[in-house]
């Protein structure tokens, strides 16, 4: 027996096929435009008058699915043809989604999708997300991603989620800076902060806190509370309220105070596992 020539016999249908196989996508596509069909009665339809090599080359049925839909969708939205030299694109949000590619030594981080955006609603946040996957799935590909970082932007944490429930999201910790240094400002304490070193070193402690554990960063945010001048008040206010115990519900007989969950909760800004799992605490690459 030739073991050599059994473990080189492939299976796989003959390389002439594909371009049939690829005929047979279009064909879906074309009646998915004309046709009331299911995507499902459709996928039928075609792989009865095709082949068993030329079925073999086709994609998964769930991708097919996805790109009858995509036609569909598409042919909805068509419009007159249009001869133009000219475009104005109006929005509100440019987004660049990026990712880590390489090894240790050619380590890069780079763009793969731009999206603009009239709005930042979550809504429209899940709607790119939820196109990515279905690319994916054309492509027989599977987006599951172990971190996400974005800025602090509500809408976009919420449908990361939602489309990507596996994913821990994680905020940057410039914006995080970014932030505190704003309420700085409002707060009229810009000079003070510029001028004043012990003053800047003490602020300089909130946006700090993200290098602690999750579980540590509350007991260690009312220790910095205590030794912050009472000029910060408007400051540690905003921080604890958003970021670390969470606004005021009510204040029980017992004294026991009673808290709503904070808007971005410290596993949230925590840089404390991006540093253990070598995960950017920032998004400065991919802004610069």
């Amino acid at each position: 027996m030739d073991l050599t020539k059994d473990i080189y016999h492939h299976n796989h249908a003959p390389e002439a096929s594909k371009p049939e196989a690829l005929k047979a996508c279009i064909r879906m596509k074309e009646l998915a435009k004309i046709s009331n069909d299911q995507p499902a009665q459709i996928i039928s339809n075609v792989i009865a008058a095709t082949s068993r090599e030329i079925q073999l080359c086709l994609p998964r049925k769930d991708a097919l699915r996805q790109q009858i839909k995509r036609a569909k969708r598409v042919c909805d939205e068509e419009v007159e043809p249009m001869y133009i030299t000219r475009c104005i694109l109006y929005y509100t949000q440019w987004n660049a989604i990026h990712a880590p590619a390489g090894g240790n030594v050619n380590f890069r981080i780079i763009p793969l999708v731009y999206a603009l955006m009239s709005k930042k609603t979550e809504e429209l946040y899940q709607r790119l997300f939820q196109e990515l996957n279905e690319l994916a799935d054309e492509n027989e590909l599977e987006l599951k991603p172990d971190f996400v970082l974005t800025d602090f932007e509500k809408g976009s944490i919420n449908a990361v989620k939602s489309e990507f429930p596996s994913a821990q999201s994680k905020g940057c910790h410039f914006h995080l800076g970014q932030s505190v240094y704003r309420q700085i400002q409002d707060a009229g304490l810009t000079k003070k902060y510029g001028t004043d070193q012990n003053f800047s070193l003490l602020i300089r402690h909130i946006p700090a806190l993200a290098f602690l554990s999750p579980l540590e960063i509350p007991d260690a945010f009312d220790e910095v509370k205590a030794i912050l001048p009472s000029d910060t008040e408007p400051i540690i206010q905003w921080f604890e309220n958003n970021y670390v115990h969470g606004r005021v519900k009510r204040t029980l007989r017992n004294g026991r105070v009673q808290r709503h969950n904070p808007l971005y909760p410290p596993e949230l800004w925590s840089v404390f596992d991006n540093m253990e799992f070598a995960f950017p605490r920032t998004q400065n690459k991919v802004e610069a």
